[in-house]
């Protein structure tokens, strides 16, 4: 699969278009447009500057019609499409967007367009990036999606995640298939997490396995421990990625899984006893789950790039007594172990209850994890 991701240029603003081919079909989001505006959406074989009816310049020769819909209030506009004819696994073809831009105390309505966004059909056997997303209350995310900017409101086709719900990869769409408990219109760190990853041009692939209140263990009651023996919510992590993998292959293509990240460790700070322990366990999960990698042949690398959100120092002492124990734990683990790094988290924007990560909070933490992602060759 490919996917591009294109931002505005120029002085003037244009629209945006994010586009992915997955097997049998071509998703497209076109953002930036003005509510209720409608948006044509192009196809074409070859590039070349060519004028429409109406005075829009394209830079691709037109040969289909995507579709035309209008853009809701945010600004965006969603299509799904069957493959341009003619094109053949391996091909590329040319997508772009055209509407209409309001007009200005300079001038009359003018059209806009977006880039031309290049993209490629999936062949048989095409490598494809997973990436893993797990722990605790702030990777599944509480906050509201209220507070996203128009862009992560809208499908991300190039940003693809299990939905375990339907047993389908889809493209991430806040609120409605992003949170692993289905919270409504709540977000995580997988918006930007995908988003940043996704911007080089190739899509990818997240399985997102996170549940509140709960520890590396060891802890009484089922589904509240991240602890491998336990048999709880590792095995489920596990059966997830299995199934996905399982779609993936489906399709034809060759899942590798580039890299991990961990956001948990705050539940673990409500007790010494639970802090002292959490180095060796933390050591036992990431030997595990990279071994398991391994196991199903879908380790990019031996040593799976393994990014852990140090949890918050400012976590309130009297309810977390174990917090500077458990960071000690986290960066011991980060220092011992070849590529795997630790991502500060301490003065990301926080709710009122000063735990849970607000909008802006979880935006950070994922554009957080790509980066660090990147920096370990993920």
């Amino acid at each position: 699969m490919t996917a591009a991701s294109v931002a505005p240029i120029g002085p003037e603003p244009v629209l945006q278009i994010r586009a992915a081919v997955v097997p049998g079909r071509t998703e497209v989001t076109v953002g930036g447009a003005p509510p209720g505006e409608p948006v044509l959406l192009l196809f074409g074989r070859q590039a070349g500057r060519t004028t429409l009816p109406g005075g829009a310049v394209v830079d691709l020769v037109p040969e289909v019609v995507g579709g035309q819909t209008p853009a809701d209030a945010l600004g965006n506009a969603t299509f799904e499409v069957g493959f341009p004819p003619g094109r053949a696994p391996g091909e590329t073809f040319f997508a772009q967007a055209v509407s209409s831009r309001v007009s200005t105390a300079t001038g009359p309505a003018l059209p806009a367009v977006s880039a031309c966004c290049p993209l490629r059909i999936p062949a048989p056997a095409d490598a494809v990036d997973v990436y893993l997303l797990f722990g605790q209350s702030n990777a599944e995310g509480y906050a509201a999606i209220t507070g996203l900017p128009a862009a992560l409101r809208a499908p991300l086709p190039g940003g693809r995640i299990w939905n375990p719900r339907v047993g389908r990869w889809q493209a991430v769409h806040a609120g409605v298939n992003n949170t692993t408990a289905a919270l409504p219109r709540s977000c995580g760190p997988e918006l930007t997490l995908l988003d940043r990853l996704a911007g080089a041009g190739a899509a990818v692939y997240l399985l997102k396995c996170a549940v509140g209140q709960t520890s590396l263990g060891p802890n009484p009651g089922p589904w509240n421990e991240w602890g491998p023996g336990a048999g709880e919510l590792y095995a489920l992590l596990l059966q997830q990625l299995d199934a996905g993998l399982a779609a993936l292959r489906g399709d034809r293509l060759a899942p590798r899984v580039r890299g991990i990240c961990m956001m948990q460790g705050e539940s673990d700070a409500l007790s010494a006893a639970a802090a002292a322990g959490y180095g060796p366990r933390l050591q036992t999960l990431l030997d595990r789950l990279r071994a398991d990698l391994r196991a199903r042949h879908v380790a990019f690398v031996a040593d799976t790039p393994f990014v852990v959100g140090l949890v918050d120092a400012g976590l309130p002492a009297a309810v977390f007594p174990g917090t500077a124990a458990v960071r000690a734990a986290q960066c011991a683990v980060v220092d011992a172990s070849p590529r795997c790094d630790g991502i500060e988290t301490t003065g990301m924007p926080r709710q009122a209850d000063q735990v849970h990560l607000d909008t802006a909070g979880v935006m950070q933490l994922g554009a957080a994890f790509a980066a660090a992602l990147r920096q370990l060759g993920a």
